[in-house]
């Protein structure tokens, strides 16, 4: 994505696929950012403020394949990945 600042806007997901614990990462400084995830059929799992080098805890979740979605203080989706979880 390009950001308003110029540059490209990257998110990364660690491990991928993940047992348990799921590391996020972007090359940007964000304020007022929430991670979402979906499974999919579209059913919201989870919703958190972002804050990069946030660690997420995904031992609950059933193994399979979720999007993560992140999105700014207007509602703006900056981001969409897949992420699989595995047991």
């Amino acid at each position: 994505f390009d950001d308003l600042g110029g540059g490209k806007f990257r998110v990364s997901y660690f491990p991928n696929p993940t047992g348990d614990n799921l590391s996020i990462t972007t090359n940007k400084d964000l304020e007022n950012h929430e991670i979402k995830v979906y499974d999919t059929s579209g059913r919201l799992m989870m919703q958190r403020a972002f804050n990069s080098g946030m660690i997420i805890d995904l031992s609950s979740f059933t193994s399979g394949v979720y999007l993560m979605q992140l999105v700014d203080q207007n509602g703006q989706t900056k981001s969409v990945d897949r992420i699989i979880k595995h047991d």
